[in-house]
């Protein structure tokens, strides 16, 4: 249920700010998008967490580090390129996450993959092909009628 949820709401979430760039820089964006996250978060924080700050230098680090790699980095770029790119194609991208982390954690901490784990990876580029070229199909016979 958790899993749906929340590919419901980053549908909406894609949707939604792929319209918002035509009103607001991606950098306005990432700020609201942040202001209202930690305060959707921070009420939960409060009532599930013993501490609100971490204790060692290592931990600080931590809290330091996530919004910057996760938030700046990975949701900046997520808003500019929903800026130049449509939402189907970005969510299409999104499908290559489980991907490319398995093929990471095998490359890099020698993970045994399953033969279902290659398969999974053959279902999701054979759809990832299969749905970027019905949209070159779709953008090629638009083009033809308009010009024809």
């Amino acid at each position: 249920m958790a899993a749906i949820i929340s590919a419901v709401l980053l549908g909406l979430y894609l949707l939604t700010v792929e319209q918002l760039p035509t009103k607001f820089s991606p950098t306005t964006i990432q700020l609201w998008v942040c202001a209202i996250a930690t305060l959707a978060i921070f009420p939960v924080l409060l009532f599930t967490q013993d501490r609100l700050f971490p204790y060692s230098v290592k931990g600080w680090l931590f809290v330091i580090s996530l919004p910057l790699i996760c938030q700046v980095l990975g949701h900046g770029l997520l808003t500019y390129s929903l800026a130049r790119l449509s939402s189907a194609v970005v969510s299409l991208v999104h499908l290559l996450e489980p991907v490319f982390g398995s093929i990471f954690a095998w490359a890099i901490f020698w993970e045994r993959l399953s033969f279902s784990n290659w398969v999974g990876f053959a279902v999701v580029l054979i759809g990832l092909y299969l749905a970027v070229s019905s949209q070159a199909a779709v953008h090629l016979s638009q083009n033809t009628v308009e010009s024809g």
